[in-house]
């Protein structure tokens, strides 16, 4: 039992220093931005969408976290630090979504056109307040999501779940084995009917994955319910299957995302040229303004026509000399501009 609370407490420890980590690495990341940039510190944490971009190691450490906190609370009475275990057990402008105009694609492949549509996102989110940047922050999410409830759904079906998969075996009794079980169904069966009646995603892929993927994971929970019951070995390939295809999923999803971080990229880097190529262009446009504005000043002043006293020595040679010694400079300095 020792054993048990000591990997309790080292997964949340882990967990907490694993998130940790992730938040400094993308601080350090907003840091090194706004250096580079020379932009302040709350336009780099726009630009790497913080704290939105913690989400995927959130989602990472929730089930684990909370098994552990569940497991520790519940072992408090035997624990030999109890003090402990009760801070890790308990340390755990308007914006709307709007339908986008459909655009007709130009891709005459029927398969990239296809793969186009599926991964398309038919909703986009707007500030009502018309200052879009505090939505920056959030960007992941809202991308992922046009329904933000739905992801404070899914997370929390999430906890509950992996909370009830260790209040189930706490006794070792069958019974409450099988009514725990049944809570989890229940949970995840509700969930299901929720995403397909919201809908809640953005994208059709997505829309399809998220409701296949916690499909599957409440098809492998009856599985598991049904083998308490007739200890049938069938069902608990039929679980493992389940859990196998959702991961198969869960890639399908990880391979769409690195393609749109790709393609992000490129739109970075190719705006980032644009900028310096407009940026070249118009420093060229500024110098030869002020060349062509030198020119004709200079222009101007061997044009005007005031009065030169010139001392000569009554010899019309002199005065060719002077004439002739003007023209040849003018001309001398027009070459050169």
């Amino acid at each position: 039992m020792r054993t048990f609370s000591v990997v309790a407490r080292s997964a949340i420890v882990s967990n907490m220093i694993f998130v940790g980590v992730a938040a400094s690495t993308l601080l350090l990341l907003a840091v090194l931005w706004s250096a580079l940039a020379h932009a302040p510190f709350l336009h780099a944490t726009a630009v790497l969408c913080i704290p939105a971009s913690l989400l995927p190691a959130l989602a990472a450490v929730v089930s684990s976290t909370a098994a552990s906190a569940t497991l520790l609370l519940a072992r408090l009475g035997t624990s030999e630090c109890a003090a402990s275990d009760v801070v890790l057990g308990w340390s755990d402008s308007r914006w709307v979504a709007i339908e986008r105009t459909k655009v007709a694609t130009s891709f005459t492949h029927p398969l990239v056109a296809t793969v186009r549509r599926l991964t398309e996102r038919r909703w986009e989110w707007k500030s009502t307040g018309g200052d879009p940047s505090g939505m920056k922050h959030a960007w992941p999410v809202l991308l992922e999501y046009r329904e933000l409830r739905y992801g404070a759904l899914d997370s929390g079906v999430l906890l509950l779940v992996s909370i009830v998969s260790v209040i189930s075996g706490l006794s070792g009794a069958s019974g409450q084995c099988r009514v725990w079980s049944l809570v989890t169904l229940l949970l995840l069966a509700a969930q299901v009917a929720v995403a397909v009646w919201l809908q809640p995603f953005t994208t059709p892929f997505s829309q399809v994955c998220g409701v296949m993927t916690v499909s599957l994971s409440c098809l492998g929970v009856l599985a598991q319910l049904l083998f308490v019951w007739s200890n049938s070995l069938w069902l608990v390939d039929a679980a493992a299957a389940c859990s196998l295809v959702t991961l198969g999923i869960s890639f399908a999803l990880l391979l769409t995302n690195v393609m749109q971080i790709a393609a992000a990229l490129r739109r970075r880097i190719m705006s980032e040229a644009d900028l310096c190529t407009q940026k070249s262009r118009s420093l060229e446009v500024v110098t030869s303004v002020e060349l062509v504005t030198e020119f004709e000043h200079l222009n101007k002043d061997f044009d005007t026509n005031e009065h030169v006293v010139i001392q000569l020595d009554n010899s019309a040679v002199e005065l060719d000399e002077v004439v002739l010694a003007g023209s040849l400079g003018r001309q001398e300095f027009e070459d050169g501009v």
